[in-house]
């Protein structure tokens, strides 16, 4: 009887051990089935962008598989925090990132691993500054509160026009806050000022509450934004690089062609009313192939990124002077040169 029980014992753990390992291999092959979620997918080049409409032809490129066409596995990964994308791209968590000029030349003079490749589009109207009615012109700002987002492009762009005129961030009253809630303590007459960008530039810029004393427009080429790839991504993967940007150009002869289509793909991804997109479109000027070549090469991108390491340094947000002419690659841009020619 003993040795029956035994013998039970010994059955039961084997068919135990069985169903065990038939449980295991199946579970491994619906793993292997199963597709991994997305930003998992294999040999994908991952971009970095925050939520901008003027970076929503990436989502074109996506939607219209003018990736798949260039022959790589685009991905786009929307982090709204520039500290995050470029922990992000250092990590090798991401390929490439969209920043502003001067936030991707913080970056990297301050130890980033990245490369400038493309002109992505610049402000065209679509960044400006309110002010009371007495206040008259950039000057007038001295000792006046004045609201804006810390960091950010808004931010960059007062900078720059205080420096045009002798002053600094010292010379003024910062009030730090976001745009739109800049725009609406403009309104409510809690600042002399306020930086913003639209809608709520044109929203706030009404005789009840002041007037714009200058914008992107009158100002151009500070607010510029740009693609950057790691060093290790321009080393060990520049075919793909190349493809991306291929796919970018697609993507924005696409737009250019269909408006209606292009503006409503970027709504559907960015949550935005596509009237609200083709009208904040308006106040940007996205940067063609033609124009990406001359912005390098003629030296101005060394310009505005070292004026702007300049200010920041001023600032004390940068410790050490980078180069611009460091700062870029121009050889991805020029070995897709062909397909300007197909446009």
């Amino acid at each position: 009887m003993g040795h029956h029980k035994g013998l039970n014992r010994k059955l039961k753990k084997k068919l135990a051990f069985a169903l065990f390992s038939i449980i295991i291999c199946v579970l491994i092959i619906i793993g292997t089935l199963v597709k991994k979620p997305t930003g998992q997918k294999p040999n994908s080049f991952k971009i970095g962008i925050v939520s901008w409409v003027g970076f929503g032809p990436f989502y074109i490129a996506e939607e219209m598989g003018f990736f798949k066409k260039e022959g790589v596995v685009g991905e786009i990964w929307k982090i709204e925090n520039d500290g995050a994308l470029r922990s992000a791209l250092t990590s090798g968590e991401l390929q490439g990132i969209i920043g502003s000029l001067d936030s991707l030349a913080s970056g990297i003079a301050n130890g980033l691993k990245a490369k400038v490749v493309l002109k992505i589009d610049e402000s065209n109207g679509s960044d400006g500054i309110l002010a009371v009615n007495s206040i008259k012109n950039i000057s007038d700002l001295k000792g006046k509160k004045v609201a804006f987002p810390k960091g950010v492009p808004p931010h960059f762009f007062l900078l720059n026009l205080l420096r045009k005129e002798g002053l600094s961030s010292k010379d003024i009253v910062p009030v730090y806050m976001e745009a739109g809630d800049a725009a609406v303590a403009f309104m409510a007459g809690k600042v002399d000022a306020a930086v913003t960008w639209e809608p709520w530039l044109s929203r706030a810029d009404k005789p009840e509450y002041g007037h714009k004393i200058i914008s992107s427009l009158e100002a151009p080429g500070i607010i510029v934004d740009m693609f950057a790839f790691s060093e290790k991504t321009l080393k060990l993967r520049k075919k793909e690089a190349a493809a991306v940007l291929s796919a970018w150009f697609r993507a924005l002869d696409f737009l250019q062609k269909n408006p209606r289509e292009g503006c409503e793909i970027i709504s559907r991804n960015m949550g935005i009313e596509a009237e609200e997109v083709m009208e904040m479109l308006k106040g940007l000027r996205f940067a063609d192939y033609r124009e990406n070549l001359q912005y390098f090469k003629s030296g101005e991108f060394s310009l505005r990124f070292d004026e702007a390491i300049e200010i920041y340094k001023q600032e004390g947000l940068v410790r050490e002077k980078f180069p611009g002419s460091n700062a870029y690659d121009v050889t991805v841009l020029s070995s897709i040169e062909k397909l300007e020619s197909e446009h």
